[in-house]
């Protein structure tokens, strides 16, 4: 879209073609690119969007809130179904079911918005979701079977992929849709944790007024508001950050800016911590596990940094920030793989395989990152590079999480 915008920056009919074309994505691209031109044809067109994304903030669809309203009402229903069937049980249920409730709630929501009417998406997203469901009720209880909760998990990761291609409205092989949906997963953070926070005091301030007047409603407000309004949480996020972009992609860059520096230091820090330390690793598991958490919530930073780059500064102060700790990142992947390498000897089980295959997943990942972000800081190659070393890694977690889900149960026998 960027290069048909600057091929044809001086034809104002093909500039309305490509705008019909895909609003959001003209939007996006031309804002990248406006401020290299000074015409009024430019000039023109900055308050057209201007304006046009504040008329599509204040737009208001009554049909779209009763949507949302009946998703999270069913959400509520499906999760209480162990309160109304004797036979299931609620931890059961929940280890092998949530995953699947919460997402399709999310991913109903998005067809709709998106306008997807065509029945083969519909029966694959129906297929692939009931089947999920079925697979994972037919198996063991997760008890202390490691594979069988390693399946549980990693539905939830192929569960985020599909909720990220309804997202992008099926269109998964465009990069620029995909990046964007990165960027929105920290935006959903934000005004998810926003309306737990509110939603937790407005609970905890009704429950203080009824008492202080003799009426204990807390049974009541567990079963019926507390689950319901969690159910409603992520349609309701969605909602909000669709009719009101802008309440979340202005804080989401501050908060990029504000942990990145100090996660860099802090894993510094840590990393030479690690050369006096005692603890051994190829012998603590409890340690293992904390520093691969550790690994896994430094690389969610660089993604999500990442997608808050200035696209329009190659040597932007965060590129090389980014940079090391992209490199730092290697080093203690690196770690994690000797460390749970050397376990992997005692013999293979299904943590140690998951461990080793998720780690070589992300240390070829962080390879390509690293690459990409010294490029574009000592070469001043285009910061979109490093959005491709992302975004067309994706699909390589999506198949490292289907192996999870049906090869690996079934080399360790399903125990």
């Amino acid at each position: 879209m960027k290069e048909k915008i600057v091929q044809h920056i001086h034809e104002p009919e093909v500039l309305e073609e490509l705008y019909r074309k895909d609003k959001n994505e003209f939007r996006r691209a031309f804002n990248a690119i406006a401020d290299n031109y000074d015409t009024q044809l430019v000039q023109i067109w900055k308050i057209r969007l201007a304006y046009g994304k504040r008329a599509e903030r204040k737009e208001f669809h009554l049909s779209e809130l009763v949507v949302v309203i009946v998703l999270a009402l069913l959400t509520g229903l499906l999760i209480k179904l162990p309160d109304f069937i004797d036979s299931l049980k609620t931890d059961l249920f929940f280890s092998r079911n949530m995953s699947a409730i919460v997402s399709s709630g999310m991913i109903i929501y998005l067809f709709y918005v998106h306008k997807i009417t065509n029945r083969l998406a519909w029966l694959s997203y129906a297929v692939i979701v009931a089947g999920l469901v079925v697979y994972a009720n037919l198996l063991p209880p997760p008890g202390y079977n490691d594979s069988i909760a390693m399946i549980h998990i990693h539905i939830a990761l192929v569960l985020w992929v599909l909720f990220g291609l309804s997202y992008m409205a099926l269109d998964f092989k465009n990069l620029e849709k995909r990046m964007e949906y990165i960027r929105f997963n920290g935006e959903f953070l934000i005004m998810g944790g926003l309306l737990l926070l509110a939603g937790g005091i407005l609970v905890g301030l009704s429950l203080g007024l009824f008492q202080a007047i003799g009426i204990n409603l807390s049974q009541f407000y567990l079963h019926y508001v507390i689950l319901f309004g969690l159910a409603a949480i992520p349609v309701g996020t969605l909602y909000l950050i669709r009719i009101h972009p802008d309440l979340t992609n202005k804080i989401a860059p501050v908060i990029a800016k504000v942990f990145m520096p100090f996660v860099l230091v802090s894993l510094m820090m840590y990393l030479g911590s690690l050369l006096f330390s005692t603890t051994n690793l190829t012998k603590d598991r409890d340690a293992l596990i904390m520093f691969n958490g550790m690994l896994l919530g430094v690389m969610a930073i660089i993604i999500f940094s990442i997608s808050e780059l200035n696209k329009e500064k190659s040597r932007d102060w965060t590129v090389l920030a980014l940079a090391l700790l992209a490199l730092l990142a290697l080093i203690a992947d690196g770690i994690a793989l000797y460390a749970i390498g050397i376990r992997l000897q005692q013999g293979p089980t299904p943590n140690r395989v998951v461990v080793v295959l998720s780690n070589a997943a992300i240390f070829v990942h962080l390879l390509f990152i690293a690459k990409s972000l010294l490029s574009c800081y000592v070469q001043k190659k285009s910061p979109e590079i490093v959005d491709q070393a992302v975004a067309r890694f994706i699909p390589v977690y999506l198949i490292y999480a289907l192996f999870v889900i049906f090869l690996l149960p079934a080399f360790f026998g399903y125990h």
